[in-house]
């Protein structure tokens, strides 16, 4: 969290207070709570799964300032798609998860850029399905759209601002496709 202060002159300056270790616990559960749904989905054993609780951290830390940051130079709240698309980015970048091989060496396996493809449709499913409400089995079935997508996140170099845009795009896209299909 950013708190706002005020030097001796009287020039506002922002800094930052880390989350606590409760919140931090907790954000760690929550991700990969998120990601063991993720694994079961596409068939990963989590007993081979290895989780890095700093990296994890890391991630948490990230979005938090970034949110900050919006809301203090932007005066915008992040919906949950746009926080989603920030969360994905920095798995991207940290890669916290890693299969690890009954041999014992670590390899990435692509599960990051699965994971983080699986928040942001996660979320832009939940966005769709609270704010136009709809069938519980909703699901974004352009399989070309989604190779497409993956393949972005694998080999692109997507900035924050671009994959935020992409979420909110999928959402606003998927909501009209489906209305035009009635």
């Amino acid at each position: 969290m950013i708190i706002e202060d005020s030097s001796v002159k009287g020039e506002k300056f922002y800094k930052y207070q880390s989350p606590s270790k409760v919140e931090k616990q907790l954000y760690f559960n929550n991700l990969v709570g998120i990601f063991e749904e993720y694994a079961e989905a596409a068939g990963i054993d989590i007993n081979e799964v290895e989780f890095d609780f700093k990296l994890i951290n890391e991630v948490n830390i990230r979005v938090d300032k970034r949110k900050d940051y919006y809301m203090i130079f932007h005066e915008t709240n992040l919906n949950e798609v746009r926080e989603a698309a920030l969360t994905a980015f920095w798995i991207l970048k940290f890669k916290p998860f890693l299969i690890i091989n009954p041999s014992g060496n670590q390899c990435e396996l692509n599960i990051n850029c699965g994971f983080a493809a699986y928040v942001i449709l996660s979320a832009a499913r939940e966005y769709i399905l609270r704010k136009y409400g709809g069938d519980k089995n909703f699901a974004i079935d352009d399989e070309e759209y989604l190779q497409r997508f993956r393949y972005s996140l694998k080999y692109w170099d997507l900035s924050k601002e671009a994959l935020m845009m992409i979420a909110e795009t999928l959402c606003e896209n998927t909501v009209h496709a489906k209305g035009r299909q009635k």
